[in-house]
């Protein structure tokens, strides 16, 4: 996943992007499940969101501890753990908020998985777009 051969100027701007997504999510998570804290009795989305973040939130926090020893070593600490933790934290994240949604209405649940899915097929065809125009390295 990770390639050693990456200009060291990309390198930093995936690790600023990956740290803002990592502490991010784990600020959604804080709002998001701040409201079941008190509940003794939680319904299955309730407890879904709860768990998706307990889940998530250490991943997460490791992983913007990681991104910051590489930034300050100026190299990637890429292993198979590393990988397990963005892939479960990221997934663990993403349900927490799906599920927090669908608590409040199943509509809303549908709507967060649209528009998600939505803005990371946007993101993802953009960025290939700007690599390919060779402004990937911040030139404009």
């Amino acid at each position: 996943m990770s390639d050693t051969r990456m200009d060291p100027a990309q390198r930093t701007l995936w690790q600023k992007q990956n740290n803002l997504l990592y502490l991010g999510l784990i600020g959604i998570g804080t709002v998001l499940v701040q409201p079941f804290v008190t509940e003794s009795d939680l319904d299955p989305s309730a407890t879904v969101c709860v768990v998706a973040f307990a889940i998530a939130i250490p991943l997460l926090a490791v992983l913007s501890m990681l991104n910051q020893l590489e930034e300050l070593h100026g190299t990637t600490l890429y292993s198979r753990a590393a990988g397990f933790a963005k892939g479960l934290g990221l997934l663990g994240a993403m349900t927490g908020v799906v599920a927090a949604f669908w608590h409040i209405h199943w509509l809303a649940g549908l709507g967060i998985v649209v528009s998600g899915l939505t803005a990371m097929v946007l993101y993802a065809s953009l960025t290939r777009k700007v690599a390919r125009q060779g402004m990937s390295e911040g030139t404009g």
